[in-house]
């Protein structure tokens, strides 16, 4: 399954167009969006970029995401996957938008499937170090991904921390800022992952 991962678009005309070129290139079969769509606002943008997206979507609203934004997410075609489980296949994605977010415990259906994360805030010790040096992840996902092993995180929040990491059971990845050209490209078949990090010219 190819999957196009976007974050931290921040109201950005042109991070939204860097996503449209993107799938078009690239003919993912689901696009990830972890969520900072907007910059406060204003949901009408959120909607209309998520209502343009053609491919199915999985979205997250972010720390810059106000409720509003949450709305528009529910409005648009996208799937607002914030505390939910949604089966594709073989695969479980699980949503936590936001950040300083509880996570929710899996049945042992869905423990049975490769399960995918979709989360703004990252796991705590894991691409989450700030530019302070500070580590500034949340725990209580890195306690969920202690638990549950899942194959893929896909995560958002620490614009200075995009990059990809593996320990062993799990495969971590910060797409970086669309609005300034980022993305992530991934390619997973069962649990064996193949990303790409990308950027389009601004």
């Amino acid at each position: 399954m190819k999957i196009l991962a976007v974050a931290d678009i921040h109201g950005s005309d042109r991070g939204a167009e860097v996503v449209f070129e993107a799938i078009e290139e690239h003919g993912p079969e689901i696009v990830c969006v972890a969520g900072d769509i907007t910059h406060f606002g204003p949901p009408e943008w959120a909607e209309k970029f998520l209502n343009s997206i053609r491919v199915k979507t999985y979205a997250i609203h972010g720390n810059c995401d106000p409720p509003e934004v949450q709305d528009a997410i529910n409005r648009s075609r996208a799937i607002n996957l914030h505390h939910k489980v949604i089966l594709e296949g073989e695969y479980a994605f699980v949503g936590f938008g936001g950040e300083n977010y509880s996570v929710i415990p899996l049945s042992p259906e869905i423990t049975s499937k490769v399960i995918i994360v979709l989360a703004h805030q990252p796991p705590y010790g894991i691409l989450d170090t700030a530019m302070n040096g500070r580590h500034i992840g949340n725990r209580g996902l890195s306690s969920f991904i202690e638990k549950y092993s899942p194959a893929l995180v896909i995560s958002a929040h620490v614009h200075e921390a995009r990059g990809v990491e593996k320990d062993e059971n799990t495969t971590y990845v910060n797409p970086g800022e669309a609005r300034k050209g980022y993305y992530a490209l991934i390619n997973i078949e069962g649990r064996r992952t193949d990303i790409e990090l990308l950027r389009r010219l601004i």
